[in-house]
């Protein structure tokens, strides 16, 4: 049998990273976006960041409306309100926070209102299935695999 060596390539190169997009002139969303964006770098969550790069890349290109401040305002605080909702939820099963850290709210250019979950520990998908009355299904072959 021939001795096969593999060896790892160069070193992946990355570019400096991009400029954060510009608020939209006269745009309130995108002063607030703009606003959130550096207190969420501030704070080191680069998660918030990113979605406020994207929601304000989204300006400009014809995709989105502008909504007026007072709307977007009265729409976060309904995100906001599911998001702790959700959290409170999560703390009444006795799953720690550790293991659902991602929960943020988010409102769209159009207003939607969404909650981001992000990660989730198996253990507490698996809780919060249970607290539902959701039987998941059988691992593969029967048996835990882990």
């Amino acid at each position: 049998m021939p001795d096969t060596r593999t060896t790892m390539s160069g070193p992946l190169e990355l570019g400096l990273p991009l400029r954060p997009p510009q608020p939209v002139t006269g745009c309130d969303v995108c002063a607030a976006l703009a606003k959130k964006r550096a207190e969420a770098r501030c704070r080191g969550d680069f998660s918030e960041v990113s979605d406020c790069n994207v929601g304000s890349t989204r300006m400009g290109r014809g995709t989105d409306v502008p909504m007026p401040l007072k709307l977007w305002r009265e729409r976060w605080a309904r995100a906001e309100r599911a998001a702790a909702a959700l959290r409170e939820a999560l703390e009444a099963l006795g799953i720690p926070r550790a293991a659902y850290g991602g929960i943020r709210s988010a409102v769209t250019h159009s207003g939607r209102v969404y909650v981001h979950v992000g990660l989730l520990r198996e253990d507490a998908a698996l809780a919060v299935a249970e607290a539902l009355g959701v039987k998941p299904p059988d691992p593969p072959g029967g048996a835990d695999t882990a």
